[in-house]
């Protein structure tokens, strides 16, 4: 995989961001451990990543949905994830 299709920007922690997005999960909804809600947001960001930048290389290859029918299935996965 290449990293450098991603736009990187030195000025942007991605570890932030996606801790971030965790934390709104466990603000929602304080039944979610923080470690939950941490691994959903990588399931949610690696998942699509697959889906949508690497659909020809990764298990991706596997679902036979649209990047955008998969975009509608991947909440429901996660929510009963969360619980």
């Amino acid at each position: 995989m290449h990293s450098e299709l991603l736009g990187t920007d030195k000025h942007i922690n991605r570890r932030v961001i996606y801790q971030r997005l965790a934390q709104l999960i466990t603000q929602t909804d304080t039944k979610v451990s923080e470690a939950a809600a941490s691994t959903a947001v990588f399931l949610i960001v690696s998942s699509l990543l697959d889906k949508v930048l690497y659909h020809d290389l990764t298990p991706a290859i596997a679902c036979p949905l649209s990047a955008a029918h998969y975009a509608e299935e991947l909440p429901k996965i996660v929510l009963a994830y969360l619980g």
